[in-house]
């Protein structure tokens, strides 16, 4: 089974976690870096794995180690502005740095809106019809699609701010 490198969510049922350590292994390369939001949940995720999964721990670890935290210059407080509210989650820097932005307005998504809702509903998956199974799936993929073009936006301002 070959997983899409653009996403990935695992079949209900099934544990995905050795197909996504593989291709994640041959999708990084060792000494890149990944950026993520608010990191500590993927390099839990990453550690366990490479607990898990022994054969790979020397390229998790290294994904582990060169992981970058998106969140941080936002909870460092090198850049703030009073649209975020005081707060430096990605539902609150978005929409101060990009506001009006309709490509990642969490509010439209449909059924899933946020982690708790996406991890929720991806858990009780296997318990739905099969109908409501691909809905919740295609929410699950756009919930996680919009979350990654946030960091794109976000990073990307952040350039911007640097130049």
């Amino acid at each position: 089974m070959r997983i899409d490198s653009e996403k990935y969510l695992g079949i209900e049922g099934i544990d995905p976690r050795r197909l996504l350590t593989e291709r994640i292994c041959e999708d990084i390369p060792i000494g890149a870096s990944v950026i993520a939001y608010n990191m500590s949940f993927e390099k839990m995720i990453i550690k366990m794995l490479a607990q898990l999964f022994p054969k790979y721990s020397n390229h998790l670890l290294n994904i582990y180690n060169n992981m970058i935290d998106l969140m941080k210059p936002f909870q460092d407080g090198m850049y703030y502005c009073r649209e975020m509210g005081g707060s430096y989650s990605i539902k609150s820097v978005l929409p101060a740095l990009c506001p009006g932005d309709s490509e990642v307005d969490y509010k439209k998504l449909n059924l899933v809106h946020n982690g708790n809702e996406a991890m929720n509903a991806y858990t009780l998956l296997h318990e739905k019809p099969p109908d409501e199974i691909n809905s919740i799936r295609a929410a699950l993929l756009n919930y996680c699609r919009t979350d990654t073009l946030a960091m794109v936006k976000i990073l990307n301002k952040l350039y911007e701010i640097a130049i």
